[in-house]
């Protein structure tokens, strides 16, 4: 699994679908509300996956360091995933 596969994970599952449920259901929105939902996550993984483009592709920048947060999160996943820490 990779950053962008993790974000939509969490952002469409912890997000979009609770808030989608408690708008449709819980504030009597109905369908409306449920599509509200939707598009709150998809805008979130949309503005946060436009973030790390911009980020990773400014020329000149250095890769990141071992010790970035952004690193920190791709050897988790390479743990979760393979269950073993890539080299």
């Amino acid at each position: 699994m990779k950053v962008p596969s993790v974000v939509a994970l969490l952002a469409y599952w912890a997000i979009a679908l609770p808030l989608g449920y408690g708008l449709g259901f819980g504030w009597g929105l109905g369908a409306p509300g449920i599509w509200l939902g939707l598009l709150t996550g998809l805008s979130l993984v949309a503005g946060v996956l436009l973030l790390r483009f911009r980020r990773e592709s400014q020329p000149g920048n250095p890769p990141a360091k071992a010790s970035s947060p952004a690193q920190a999160l791709i050897k988790a996943e390479e743990l979760l995933v393979l269950g073993q820490p890539a080299g």
